[in-house]
């Protein structure tokens, strides 16, 4: 086994002492330039489970976490009171404490580990009692931090606004779109252009009050670029597409 799945099930092997069953899959991503690993720590009697999902591309790896009940009639992964990201339950952390709410340390691996580790240890109950998240309480702890809350209404908001804008609907097609897929493979939007070019469209703050767009350019060379477009809305980011499909 590769390094990664050493690392990551080393580091959560003590999930097993509370009598979770571990699984482990492999699998190409929908965009097909992407591998995912996916590590399920599952109580089927109470039908929960926490799950890790190791993401690796071109880009830097990306390691996700969700804590999630599942049934026959539950299926969708934007279900916001019973797939929930360890990115949101974050938020029942303290601003200046162990949680890191902005900038890029966030987003290394090994701080990863390390905030997945204290929100499992939080929230361990969740998955092997009756226990659940108070939702209520999360949306006051998001509000909290951030000008919006994380629930798919309010953070896909923006991916509306473009998808249903004339020019791209006219210049593009929606490869990928996390507002509708299990949001591990890739954050935001892919499109692709009638000249080949492909633009992968995110969305994020920088601190509480700077939040704004990053889109990495795909050429049919394989060459790419990234722009960033801060404290602004959907209309420049618009305007950057169709200036580059026109060109």
């Amino acid at each position: 086994m590769n390094e990664i799945y050493l690392e990551i099930t080393q580091q959560f092997d003590f999930l097993k002492d509370f009598g979770l069953l571990f699984n482990y899959e492999e699998a190409i991503g929908k965009l097909g330039d992407r591998e995912i690993k996916k590590f399920i720590y599952a109580n089927p009697t109470l039908q929960k489970k926490i799950e890790i999902v190791y993401c690796t591309a071109d880009n830097p790896s990306n390691l996700y976490g969700f804590l999630i009940k599942y049934n026959s009639e539950n299926k969708d992964p934007q279900d916001v009171y019973n797939n929930i990201s360890f990115n949101r339950l974050r938020c029942f952390f303290k601003e200046g404490g162990d949680i890191i709410f902005f900038g890029n340390e966030q987003y290394t691996l090994s701080y990863k580990l390390k905030e997945f580790k204290l929100i499992i240890d939080k929230f361990i109950t969740c998955v092997i009692s009756n226990d659940w998240v108070d939702y209520n309480k999360l949306l006051d702890h998001e509000r909290k931090i951030y000008v919006l809350t994380l629930e798919p209404k309010n953070h896909y908001s923006w991916a509306e606004d473009i998808k249903s804008n004339e020019v791209i609907k006219d210049l593009t097609t929606v490869i990928y779109d996390s507002s509708i897929e299990p949001p591990y493979e890739t954050y935001g939007l892919r499109l692709k252009s009638k000249n080949g070019l492909s633009f992968h469209i995110t969305h994020g703050y920088k601190s509480r009050d700077e939040d704004g767009f990053a889109i990495h350019v795909l050429h049919p060379n394989n060459k790419t670029e990234e722009h960033e477009f801060m404290n602004t809305g959907t209309n420049k980011v618009v305007q950057f597409i169709r200036q580059m499909v026109s060109a």
